[in-house]
């Protein structure tokens, strides 16, 4: 087997048991998310139910609205989400895929390291189809390569450093929401 053979066959880098204990980590305990919201993003998770159902979660916690299964699943069913996720099989997988919220970080952490590896995965086969594409010199190439490289840095960096005064009305909002 030669070394494009052997790339080709390799699976994306993912941990759908951590996603799965992130979902059920917020599900357990709503206010997880405030944690949970300065480390991911939906398109962290691989798969798709996962990520359309921790949007919502998302959603639901930065608009100030209670997270709970039964408002969760009227939320869902009125957005189409509901059946494509998987119904109510996927949300007991999910509210069974973890007994405490203790690790919700830590899982995140999973979730966010896999994301990231599979940017980067992205990044490199972009980067080998435009240099077999033989369309740049080296150094543009070099050039785009590294552009390629550091957006991936950049995105995550760009997530954690926000002005304060964002971060103080966010935070208002929040408590405000909650207060009512």
């Amino acid at each position: 087997m030669n070394g494009r053979d052997e790339m080709r066959d390799r699976e994306l880098p993912v941990n759908s048991e951590a996603e799965l204990n992130v979902l059920g980590s917020i599900l357990l305990m709503p206010d997880a998310c405030d944690d949970l919201a300065s480390i991911l993003r939906p398109d962290d998770f691989y798969d798709e139910p996962n990520r359309l159902l921790y949007g919502h979660l998302a959603e639901m916690h930065t608009t100030g609205k209670k997270i709970d299964l039964t408002l969760l699943r009227e939320r869902l069913m009125s957005s189409g989400d509901y059946e494509r996720m998987g119904g109510a099989a996927f949300l007991a997988k999910v509210i069974h895929a973890v007994t405490t919220a203790a690790h919700a970080v830590h899982y995140a952490e999973i979730v966010r390291e896999k994301a990231t590896l599979r940017r980067l995965i992205m990044a490199a086969t972009e980067i080998v189809k435009d240099v077999y594409a033989g369309e740049a010199t080296a150094k543009e190439a070099l050039g785009s390569a590294e552009q390629r490289i550091f957006s991936i840095l950049d995105e995550r960096g760009a997530q954690s450093l926000i002005p304060i005064r964002d971060v103080l009305h966010e935070a208002m909002d929040r408590i405000d929401a909650r207060m009512r």
